[in-house]
């Protein structure tokens, strides 16, 4: 309440100084630093340090740009999606009955801090659990196939019993996408504290050290002429 109320201060500050005159960009400059400068007094600046960092590609691995202060002060890095997701609400008379909330839109929390992990010098490592979600097993690798779950094949067969690729159905979110040739797919990187309890909504985004770095990944349906066993690339996109 004390930063809204220094905020109404200074938006009628601002309406008494324009009154006579024309905004200039002198005095929005001038508020919107007095504004900045609210907002840091209000949360308190040493609360906990904040870091820009930016993501980036090597020789086709993902880094994330000077890393080292934030992991020698023991932050871990998340990984997000920006995808829709249904809120799933388990009744307590009832186990095995559960019910979805509204779709919301945004930034999602993808796993925990086990889904990362990262070098000194940025480059990211992605975890993949070879066991079971209630005593998971996480082997770690520089390849981004590990951003997906399963990726099932699309085909179809004709009279003649030849069958034919389609494309791919990948989950993302709540949502399931069916790719026939290209489709791009968003991720983000932030850091912030360890976990103090398990599960997907446990990561608050107040207590994070650092923005989102933003990066993408492209989903590329290989024609059959293409070279390669693969009957799909995924790459890096910035």
């Amino acid at each position: 309440m004390n930063y809204i109320s220094k905020i109404i201060e200074l938006i009628t500050a601002l309406r008494t100084e324009t009154r006579q005159d024309a905004i200039t960009p002198e005095s929005l400059g001038s508020i919107l630093l007095r504004m900045v400068r609210a907002q840091q007094t209000s949360w308190g600046a040493s609360q906990h340090p904040f870091y820009h960092i930016e993501c980036g590609t090597k020789n086709g691995r993902l880094i994330v740009k000077h890393p080292t202060d934030m992991i020698e002060k023991g932050y871990v890095p998340y990984l997000l999606r920006y995808s829709k997701k249904k809120p799933r609400y388990r009744r307590l008379s009832n186990v095995n009955t559960r019910t979805y909330g509204p779709v919301m839109r945004g930034w999602h929390l993808f796993y925990d801090e086990k889904k990362l992990q990262m070098a000194p010098d940025g480059v990211v490592s992605i975890g993949k659990n070879v066991c079971t979600d209630r005593e998971p097993e996480w082997v770690y690798e520089e390849n981004c196939r590990n951003l997906f779950g399963n990726i099932r094949t699309v085909t179809f067969e004709d009279s003649f019993n030849h069958t034919s690729l389609i494309g791919f159905k990948v989950g993302f979110g709540c949502r399931t996408y069916r790719i026939k040739n290209n489709h791009r797919f968003r991720f983000g990187i932030v850091f912030g504290p360890p976990m103090v309890e398990k599960g997907n909504r446990s990561l608050k985004f107040s207590e994070c050290v650092s923005n989102i770095a933003e990066f993408y990944v492209n989903f590329h349906k290989r024609n059959a002429q293409e070279l390669g066993n693969e009957a799909y690339k995924i790459s890096y996109s910035i």
